[in-house]
């Protein structure tokens, strides 16, 4: 029946995200259960009271200077007419991307569709110019993972190296996605129009439809083919690895561990590679155990640990919650993202 196949598209989409929900679920329950299940709440509680409020307000400050930055390298990314983007749209849609990124239990790059669709409609920019930007973004984040990779192998004790798995020692994956950006950068557009006069193998609207994808995914990475831009965003990228790195290691001179910037290094690249897995809304579990593990491998004790994956759970997380609620109850979001549902949706059906 044509009505029923139709629907099977979305169907089978509504099952896979029901089943990767119920494997966060079990996941992030499982992990919330390894965590407190021989916690001694008297000596966490006793943690918490010796904790400086100073610096936990500092790491707190760290995070909104953290979304600072990754909107102006944002607003970068649109060279030549990054001056007529406005950043603290910008910066609205990254805080409410990772706002939806954090309560999503599924993790299929929600806040991500929703930024594309945001930026497309505050700026007037296609879907696919604006997705360029995104390319290019995360390409950036691949590299400075790269180097934090190669930091953490040069800077954690041996012994302490010897425990992570072997491919997190290596570098190479973000480094090569990288280069391959920066090429399709530099090298797409005299290549697809090379291209472009050679397409008579494909339909004329077919051509038409392509030509126009292909020029807007590359204008958005047009600021990599300018080498002042290039820079730019690349010291950004540094910075914001820096200031990641910061708020940890705020956070551990807070409680008073004896530890530096290596462990501050580890705790954030632990919890990179862990985002990637189903968890419960807001993280619930997860974050606590990627936390947890982290220190105990430095050799903190389990209890001062939890402590600490409690604060540091409030002030990475928290900002971002509260002030994404704000932006969305401040602004016209929720008519916005109730159109581009029901558009997905009949994408789903067509």
């Amino acid at each position: 029946m044509p009505g029923a196949a139709a629907h099977r598209p979305e169907r089978r989409a509504v099952f896979r995200n029901a089943m990767r929900g119920l494997a966060g679920a079990l996941l992030g329950g499982a992990a919330l259960w390894l965590v407190l299940r021989d916690v001694q709440w008297g000596a966490v509680r006793a943690v918490l009271a010796g904790v400086d409020a100073g610096l936990c307000a500092l790491a707190v400050l760290s995070i909104f200077v953290t979304l600072g930055m990754l909107a102006l390298r944002w607003q970068l990314l649109f060279y030549p007419e990054h001056r007529e983007r406005s950043w603290r749209a910008l910066l609205a849609g990254i805080v409410v991307s990772q706002m939806l990124n954090i309560l999503s239990p599924v993790r299929l790059f929600v806040g991500e569709v929703v930024r594309v669709y945001a930026a497309g409609h505050s700026e007037g920019l296609s879907k696919l110019r604006v997705l360029g930007t995104l390319g290019a973004e995360k390409a950036a984040d691949l590299a400075a993972f790269s180097i934090s990779l190669l930091l953490l192998a040069g800077t954690l004790p041996p012994p302490v190296l010897e425990l992570l798995p072997g491919w997190l020692r290596r570098a190479s994956l973000g480094i090569v996605a990288f280069t391959l950006v920066l090429v399709a950068a530099v090298a797409g557009p005299p290549l697809w129009r090379w291209l472009e006069r050679r397409a008579f193998f494909l339909p004329q609207s077919w051509a038409a439809w392509v030509g126009e994808s292909v020029r807007a995914t590359l204008a958005g990475l047009a600021a990599l083919r300018h080498a002042g831009m290039a820079l730019a965003i690349a010291g950004i990228s540094l910075l914001v690895l820096v200031l990641s790195m910061g708020t940890n290691y705020l956070l551990l001179k807070a409680f008073g561990f004896p530890l530096g910037w290596s462990a501050a290094l580890l705790i954030l690249v632990w919890h990179q590679v862990g985002d990637a897995l189903p968890a419960l809304p807001a993280k619930m579990g997860m974050h606590q155990l990627l936390t947890v593990t982290a220190l105990s491998l430095l050799g903190i004790d389990w209890n001062a640990a939890t402590g600490y994956a409690i604060v540091l759970y409030v002030v990475a997380l928290g900002p971002k919650l509260l002030l994404g609620g704000v932006i969305l109850a401040a602004g016209n979001w929720m008519p916005l993202l109730r159109a581009e549902y029901a558009s997905a949706r009949a994408a789903l059906r067509a």
